[in-house]
Parts: structure tokens; C-alpha cells; sequence
């Protein structure tokens, strides 16, 4: 039944049952596929939506008689029109005057008349018993699944079950797998506009549609996300323009050109959902006025099509028509992505397969019936989060995030999600990935231009060397600074200490005046990476024979890989954790001599050396403060009647060394004759 356009024929509006098949002409002729009625029963003071004493009779309104021959007329009627007559049912309460409500059971209590109203609830309705939450459903089902199934035997093909979260699960499971046994086609439509997300216990009983409000975005609560998700874990969706019986569309706009551009706009809407939707009876001539359950009369819908301000019967047909071409498209999900009191509202619907490009809509709406607007492409991508996508379905070239989307006054457009290829980069070299290093030594100081240049210290001085050492994973690293003068052929190397968030500092001296170099290695420390867990592990209690073990085949390994020198301390370790117990072993194996021990094999696995040798200049201890003196040899003869001359200038060296200054500094000097 979903995609499935239902047209709500109020009985009361229709009239006696002979009128009915020109009410049912003009329904078949505008493209719906069921017709939906209230039961015609006789309506008592609460309204025909209720069964009351005599619900086996029509009401004298309607023409008399009784009730299953009206339905089976009603159905022959519906039948040959291609029409599929559905009833509304309504099970959590009666007439209050009916076999049900009137006490002679215990499934309905009537409420008392002295009651004082509740102001937290909306007024309660006079000669209503409403159902018992502590009453036993079991039998109540079973009157309520042979009532129906006779109004099926009848020719009734659904049932419109309204305030279906106010009935227990477990009934409508009963009742709706009681129909089906004896009418296995027989639909049933949960009517839940309105509905709180709360109300998913409806989602294993059977129903085979849900229904929400085109325009349920609107809802002041800001829940509408969550909530029409949680409808369609009841059933598949289909959406109302406006509700039976609820506020008129039309009637929220004073202009009749206003009221006819919002119903162009609700009827474009719901054929963007696609998913089927429900008309009520008016809304084709701008009905105005609400329809009322007890006192409508068919002079009322007379006057209303006498007086209609539009009629859009020929444009329903189309939209039907277009909703039949598309087919079924069933919500999966919606999510809203344009914020409140937008010019546009923006809507995102995924298919019931999931939320993939191919799946997607777009649905913008103009919320202006009079001025047009223009959509950025790139919000709207944004937020859908999308992983590639452009917009397709304008009448043009795709739209991606630098395009804009301009919509008419009123207007509805729908798009389509398309997925575009993501960029293509060429395949890794695998064999350069295997080899590529571990470690990786950034920021290294001092270092100017990268090392393109030297850095300036005095001789004598010591170098603070930092650098940034890093690795994949979590294992404990090592660090060395190696340096050399510009002239040495070997390099001599120092620990480097770690200072925190990965930076790592050394230092080293420079003896003699000149160039020197220096570079960074790193490596993983394996036997400081076990010296932690193994400290770690018996600080919180953990068996470490596993550990231990561990640690002396490391302490073996180094033996047999190191130099002569480290190799026979080693060895003799490995010897005495081999004889040691549990604790000596450990004890042994914490110690700071044999982590120096260790590290004197030299064992570096992932070893890795900074490419560039930086250079450093190691100036003369004068280079890094002097006192200038600046004259003028012009003005050193000490006669004003002749000019001075560098012979006058090495005269006053003598003074000029007595103050102590260390530079004599000349201005730019011209030629002296």
C-alpha cells in the first residue's frame, strides 16, 4: 500500500449513501486509490468517530438501514471506480451511552460529569469512556477483531486506526493478526501525526503505514528529526497537507491567492515525499472551515464548492498522475538541514535502503509565497555530509559547492544527490613504503635555513642541540647527538635526554676555532621499552615470570651482538640472571648499570639518521663582544691648517688601546692627497 493516494470522504459532508457515487466519481477522477470514511454510525453526543448503542444502524442522516449492507454498497461503489474503501476505526474510546462504555464490561470507564477538568490537558469530551489501562485486552481484541472482520466481509479493504499509541501494543498485535487470518489483505494505516518519538512500541504490531504532516519541520518543538525517524521503524510513511478534521490550510491566509500559492505548495510537497498521502475532503476548493465530526450537513460542502476561491482538482489529478509515474519512493530518514526561520527550508531524505548518494533528496522549499530566493549549493553540502556529492535535477548542469539554487515564490524543487569520483592519486611505490624509516627527527636547533647556513657560536662555548623525535606506536625511543669538527673524519656521539612532548636535548663542545657540524639519530629502545612494562607490571601485582625470562634473552642477545668490551659484561649478566631467582632476576634487570650495559652494545633497531649535517662556526672569543672606536682621519693632524693622514691616525693607536676599546672603526674615507 505504500505510494498509495487516499482521499478522505467525510460522511456527514457526503450525505445520504445514494449521493455517494458522484462523490466517489469526482475522488476516482482526480487519480486517488482509496477513498478513507468515518463509520457511519449513529453519532450520539461525542461524534460519529465513536460506536455507540446502536452502531449496527446507520445514521437517519445517511439514509437509515443497517450498517454492513452500507458498508457492502459502499465497497461495490469503491470497487468500481478502482477505489479501495478503508475505514477509520477508533479503539481507546466509546460512547459512553454504548454497550462498551455503559459499564456492562470492564475494557472502557466512563469518566464522572463532577470530575474537575485537569489544566494541564486538553477538555475532556462529555459521554466518553475511555479505555482502561489496567483492563484485561485479551477480550477486547477478540470483540474488536470479529467487529472489524465483519466490516471487512463487507468489503471494507483498511482501516485508518486513529490515536493508535493510546491503545497497548499487544491489542492492536492481537486485533491486526486476527483480520489478516481471515482478510489477508487487509491494510492497516497508523494515524500519527503528532506523535513523539516515544511511541516506537507501535513498530512490531502489524501496521503497514505511518503517517506525519508535509510540513511537520514546522513543529515549534524542534524534535522533528528524531520523531519521523522513529515513525518509520513503525511503518512506511505517507504524508497529509493538511489533517481531517484539523486547522484548514487555507484558512491561515486572509489572500485567496496566498491560500491558492500555499496549496499549489502543499501539493508539490507531496509529491516530493513519495511515498503515498492523504487528502481530506475540501481541500481541492480552499476549504476554510474546519469539519466537524457531529453537525456537518451536505448543504455545507454544497456551499463551499459554490463559493470555492480556487479549484484544483485538474492539478491534483496531475500531481497524482506524477506520483504514480515515479513510483514508490519510501523514507527511510529525514533530517532537516536548514536552520529555523530560514527563507528556505531544506530537507534531507534518505531512502529506506540507507542514507547513500543514490538514495538521497533534496527537497527545497520557498517559504515566501511572493518573492523568489537563491540557495547556496555549498551549506547545503556541508551539512548533509556528504562525502562527494553535487545536486542534480534543476533543469541544468549539476550543482556542486560553488553553485546556487534559485527557487520561485512558493516553489517546491526537488534534487537528487549524485556522488562524484573522488581525485585519484597515483598508487604508493610499495617497496619505497616497506623501507621508508620509523622515525622521523624534525625541527632540529640550531639551525638556520635548514642548515644552509651555519649558526655562530664562540669557541670554547657548548652547544644545545633540540630536536623533535617521533615514531609510529607507543615503544620508548632513543636518542644521540653526533658532532665532529669540519676536519675530523670520525664523529663523536652523546645521549640526548627526552624534555617532553617528544622534544629531546643535547649538548657539545667547541674546543677549537672553526667550522664544526653536527646531526641527530634516533632508534628504538627495546630494552627500555621492556624495563618500563616489567617495572610497571610488578608495581600493579601482575606474575612477571614471562617478563623476566624475556629480559635475560634480551640480555643474551646483546651479549652476542655486542663488542668485546660490552660482550663480556653482558655475558656475565646473562650468567647471573640464569642462576638468579624470580626477585633477583628482577632486581638485576631494573638496575641503571644494565641499562648501561645495554646501551653499550649499540643493538638499534629502526635506526635513523638526520640527513643534513648542520654547521655551526665557532668564533673567536672577541666575535662575541668588542667596543668600537670611529673617527675621522681627515681630522686627526691636530693643525687646523692641514688635513690629517694615516700617519696622524697610527699616531693616536696608543690612546685609543688605553681606553679600551678593541675596533677602530673608520667612516667611508675619500681619496687623501
Amino acid at each position: 500500500m505504500s505510494g498509495t493516494r487516499f482521499y478522505y470522504l467525510h460522511p456527514l459532508l457526503a450525505g445520504p449513501i445514494d449521493r455517494w457515487p458522484d462523490h466517489l466519481d469526482r475522488v476516482a477522477a482526480m487519480g486517488f486509490d482509496a477513498v478513507i470514511t468515518s463509520p457511519p454510525f449513529v453519532p450520539g453526543p461525542a461524534g460519529n468517530l465513536f460506536l455507540s448503542a446502536d452502531h449496527d444502524r446507520l445514521d437517519p442522516r445517511l439514509g437509515g438501514g443497517d450498517v454492513p449492507s452500507a458498508l457492502g454498497r459502499l465497497a461495490e461503489a469503491a470497487g468500481r471506480r478502482g477505489l479501495r474503501p478503508i475505514l477509520d476505526v477508533v479503539i481507546d474510546r466509546v460512547a459512553a451511552e454504548g454497550p462498551l462504555g455503559s459499564g456492562a464490561s470492564n475494557w472502557y470507564r466512563a469518566d464522572a460529569d463532577d470530575k474537575l477538568p485537569d489544566p494541564r490537558r486538553p477538555p475532556r469530551q462529555r459521554g466518553v469512556a475511555t479505555l482502561r489501562a489496567d483492563g484485561d485486552v485479551g477480550g477486547l481484541a477478540e470483540w474488536w477483531a470479529a467487529r472489524m472482520a465483519e466490516w471487512a466481509d463487507a468489503g471494507i479493504t483498511g482501516f485508518r486506526c486513529l490515536r493508535p499509541h493510546r491503545v497497548p501494543a499487544r491489542l492492536w498485535r492481537d486485533v491486526i493478526a486476527a483480520v489478516r487470518r481471515r482478510h489477508a489483505d487487509t491494510v492497516f494505516l497508523a494515524w500519527t501525526p503528532g506523535l513523539r518519538s516515544s511511541e516506537a512500541a507501535l513498530a512490531a504490531c502489524g501496521f503497514q503505514l505511518a503517517a506525519c504532516w508535509s510540513r511537520a519541520w514546522d513543529a515549534p518543538s524542534g524534535e522533528f528529526d528524531g520523531t519521523l525517524d522513529s515513525l518509520t521503524q513503525i511503518a512506511p510513511l505517507i504524508t497529509a497537507p493538511e489533517t481531517p478534521f484539523g486547522r484548514r490550510l487555507a484558512a491561515a491566509h486572509t489572500d485567496s491567492g496566498d491560500a491558492r500559492r500555499a496549496a499549489d505548495q502543499a501539493l508539490a510537497l507531496a509529491a516530493a515525499y513519495g511515498g503515498g498521502w492523504l487528502m481530506p475532503m475540501g481541500f481541492e476548493f480552499g476549504a476554510r472551515r474546519e469539519m466537524d465530526p457531529a453537525r456537518d450537513r451536505p448543504e455545507d460542502f454544497a456551499r463551499l464548492v459554490a463559493e470555492a476561491p480556487f479549484d484544483l482538482t485538474t492539478q491534483i489529478a496531475a500531481t497524482n498522475a506524477c506520483c504514480g509515474s515515479l513510483g514508490v519512493r519510501t523514507i527511510g530518514s529525514m533530517r532537516v538541514l536548514s536552520p529555523p526561520g530560514a527563507p528556505v527550508a531544506a530537507l534531507l531524505l534518505a531512502g529506506a535502503g540507507g542514507e547513500t548518494e543514490a538514495g538521497l533528496r533534496l527537497i527545497l522549499v520557498n517559504e515566501s509565497l511572493d518573492d523568489s530566493v537563491k540557495a547556496l549549493a555549498a551549506p547545503l553540502l556541508t551539512a548533509s555530509g556528504l562525502p562527494g556529492a553535487v545536486f542534480e535535477g534543476a533543469g541544468g548542469p549539476p550543482i556542486g559547492p560553488d553553485g546556487a539554487i534559485g527557487i520561485a515564490p512558493g516553489e517546491v524543487k526537488v534534487l537528487r544527490a549524485a556522488a562524484i569520483p573522488a581525485v585519484v592519486s597515483p598508487a604508493p611505490e610499495v617497496m619505497a613504503a616497506t623501507t621508508a624509516p620509523r622515525i622521523a627527527i624534525e625541527a632540529v636547533s640550531p639551525a638556520v635555513d635548514d642548515g644552509r647556513f651555519p649558526a655562530k657560536r664562540l669557541v670554547g662555548e657548548m652547544v644545545d642541540v633540540s630536536a623533535d623525535v617521533i615514531s609510529d606506536g607507543h615503544d620508548r625511543l632513543a636518542a644521540a647527538l653526533l658532532w665532529r669538527a669540519e676536519d675530523e673524519p670520525d664523529w663523536h656521539e652523546a645521549p640526548m635526554t627526552p624534555a617532553g612532548n617528544d622534544r629531546w636535548t643535547g649538548r657539545f663542545p667547541l674546543a677549537r676555532l672553526g667550522r664544526h657540524v653536527f646531526t641527530v639519530a634516533a632508534w628504538k629502545d627495546h630494552f627500555g621499552n621492556f624495563a618500563a612494562e616489567l617495572e610497571a607490571k610488578h608495581a600493579a601485582g601482575i606474575t612477571v615470570d614471562l617478563e623476566l625470562e624475556e629480559g635475560r634473552l634480551l640480555v643474551a642477545e646483546g651479549a652476542a651482538q655486542a663488542d668485546a668490551a660490552a660482550a663480556r659484561g653482558l655475558a656475565a649478566l646473562a650468567k647471573k640472571l640464569q642462576k638468579a631467582g624470580a626477585e633477583e632476576r628482577r632486581r638485576l634487570l631494573l638496575a641503571p648499570a644494565t641499562a648501561s650495559l645495554m646501551a653499550s652494545a649499540r643493538i638499534r633497531p629502526h635506526a635513523f639518521r638526520h640527513p643534513t649535517s648542520f654547521p655551526v662556526d665557532a668564533e673567536r672569543r672577541a666575535a662575541g663582544f668588542a667596543s668600537w672606536y670611529e673617527l675621522f682621519p681627515r681630522s686627526q693632524s691636530g693643525d687646523v691648517n692641514r688635513h690629517g693622514t694615516f700617519d696622524d691616525v697610527i699616531a693616536r693607536l696608543p690612546a685609543i688601546r688605553e681606553m679600551g676599546f678593541d675596533v677602530l672603526y673608520f667612516p667611508p674615507i675619500h681619496p687623501i692627497g
